[in-house]
Order: C-alpha cells, then structure tokens, then sequence
C-alpha cells in the first residue's frame, strides 16, 4: 500500500521551507500532499497579519474539514498527517481516526485546547519552548497517553519558516525526525 503524507501549514500558508521538505519526502519515494488550507494559496510572513487571516478566513474546524476531505479521496493510501503549528493541532484532531497511520505534530501550542483526546493512532509531537505558556503541564499530560510520544525540541515556534542560520540545524533535525517516523511505518 502507498504510503501518503499530508502536510499541513501553519498560519503562513504553504512557505518554501515546506515545499522544500515536500521535495525530500517525494524523492524518498512518498506520495505527499500540500493542500494550502487558504482559497487565495495565501503565504505571508507577517505573524500578526497571518494569524489574523489564518482565524478570519480558515479557522481550526475549517482547515479539519478541508484535511478530511483529502483523507477521504486518498483512502486507499496508508495515510501520515505532518502538521506544523495550527497544522499541528489540525493533525491532531485526527489522532482518533483510525483511517490515519501516523500523526506527527511540530510546535502544535494549540493541542493544550485538545488534551482530552486519547489517541487511536500513533502520535509523534514535538514542541518548543513558548513565550505564551508554560509547555511542561502539557507536556507532562501528554506523556501520560498510550500512543503518543513527545519531544522538547531547541528552538523557537515557528522556526520551520524562518531559514536563518540559527534555525537551520533544528530545522535539519525535524526533518530528520520526520524522516525517521515515516520510514518506520509505526
């Protein structure tokens, strides 16, 4: 069976950095899927003006929607979700679908909404220190639940857009994280 991964943006829509890391999943022989969750194919780098977009036009349930239809038109697939950020807490929602392999979430602040879920798949979660919150309470829930494993990652939220060099190694290591769980077919 094919194995199908989804990515699913964050608040700046679909950046170079995630179209880059759709390049290395597809030469890696993965069949991977990019949907921009915005109807214009909106990418910005502004945070301010994105988030504000992201809530205004999209929204966690919109974008879920959005997921689930590409899920269902792909069901013939072994299906991944990789999500970053908003992405991330999209990704999640779907931890109780057992039509998903894998879920695996970058800096999803967002799941601290969602802790009441029990995963049916494996989940893969990684955060970063946040200026908004105290992750560890988070954290320390989630490692309570049977099928997920989490991971405190060094670097800022939001490191994945930004491809300076002080991000480009914890980039480089996501990535490989990435790599990792969707070689290993968990």
């Amino acid at each position: 069976m094919q194995k199908t991964i989804i990515l699913i943006h964050e608040i700046y829509g679909i950046t170079e950095n995630l179209l880059e890391l759709r390049q290395k999943l597809i030469n890696k022989k993965f069949n991977v899927i990019l949907p921009s969750l915005y109807e214009d194919n909106y990418c910005g780098n502004d945070e301010q003006e994105s988030y504000k977009k992201f809530y205004s036009e999209v929204g966690i349930e919109k974008g879920f929607y959005v997921i689930d239809n590409i899920i269902n038109a792909n069901i013939n697939s072994e299906i991944y979700l990789a999500g970053f950020s908003v992405g991330a807490t999209i990704a999640w929602l779907f931890s109780v679908d057992k039509r998903i392999n894998t879920v695996i979430g970058i800096y999803g602040s967002r799941i601290r909404e969602y802790l009441y879920i029990e995963p049916a798949v494996q989940s893969y979660l990684f955060f970063c220190n946040e200026n908004s919150f105290d992750i560890m309470p988070m954290i320390i829930e989630l490692k309570e639940k049977e099928k997920v494993r989490v991971k405190v990652i060094n670097g800022e939220h939001g490191f994945y857009n930004f491809p300076d060099d002080i991000n480009k190694k914890i980039i480089n290591e996501i990535e490989e994280e990435i790599f990792k769980v969707l070689e290993r077919g968990v």
